[in-house]
């Protein structure tokens, strides 16, 4: 029980935030032999992970990355993005943009 409470300490000290990217673009954040990986993690200190299983019942792949500084954790998540825009004149892949409905802004429908 003290081992997991000392874990428990130690990873609320890190920052973390999940990506969800489609296969199409994994091979782009990783870069060829990891390089793309590997710079992040010299010029931000940031850890990153990218998931070898798919989402259940998807395609799609989760990418973790995490820092004890947010400004730098910000800087990966751009550096990830940059690579991906790459690929994007490439082949098309469409971001997530999740709609939001809110209760009662659509009258007849009851929400």
């Amino acid at each position: 029980k003290q081992w997991y409470q000392r874990r428990v300490r130690v990873m609320n000290k890190y920052n973390e935030i999940r990506l969800v990217v489609p296969e199409l673009v994994c091979s782009m954040i990783i870069g060829k032999q990891g390089i793309n990986v590997k710079n992040i993690q010299k010029d931000f200190r940031s850890f990153v992970q990218v998931h070898k299983d798919p989402l259940p019942y998807s395609s799609e792949f989760v990418v973790s990355l995490t820092n004890k500084d947010v400004s730098c954790l910000a800087a990966s998540v751009n550096r990830i993005y940059e690579s991906i825009q790459s690929i994007k004149s490439i082949s098309h892949v469409t971001m997530f943009n999740p709609i939001v409905w809110f209760p009662g802004e659509f009258s007849d429908t009851d929400s």
